[in-house]
């Protein structure tokens, strides 16, 4: 599974090995047993790539092999993709702009979207 961490100033994308569904039910658990505030709705999240990035074809190829409406890369122009998938929003009435982005993909696709994420930024934070 894909999870991606939105907060009010940055975003993090981890691949972890639980599937959504428990990862749900175990933020709910939470949320429960603590009397804090749970939203739940199914939503897309998109990640820009740069062309240039060593595996972004790769990614391209596999895509097209993986016929699904759950996960789509389209061109930006001349040096980015978007790769927009399908997941659950998890988050707080309190702040709306934070919260948890969980989706699960083919394992193939999940394991080279976090690898190029992962490069861009290593990229991202050299040229600064």
């Amino acid at each position: 599974m894909l999870k991606l961490d939105c907060t009010s100033f940055d975003l993090w994308l981890e691949w972890v090995d639980t599937p959504s569904d428990i990862a749900i039910a175990d933020r709910a658990k939470l949320a429960v047993r603590t009397g804090g505030r749970l939203s739940l709705e199914r939503g897309q999240a998109s990640l820009l790539l740069n062309v240039a990035l060593p595996g972004v074809k790769r990614l391209e190829d596999t895509l097209r092999s993986y016929i699904s409406s759950e996960i789509t890369i389209d061109k930006v122009d001349e040096d980015c993709v978007e790769v927009t998938f399908k997941g659950h929003w998890i988050g707080t009435n309190t702040n709306p702009e934070a919260g948890i982005f969980m989706a699960n993909l083919d394992r193939e696709c999940e394991r080279l979207i976090f690898r190029l994420w992962k490069l861009s930024q290593r990229k991202a934070a050299y040229q600064r």
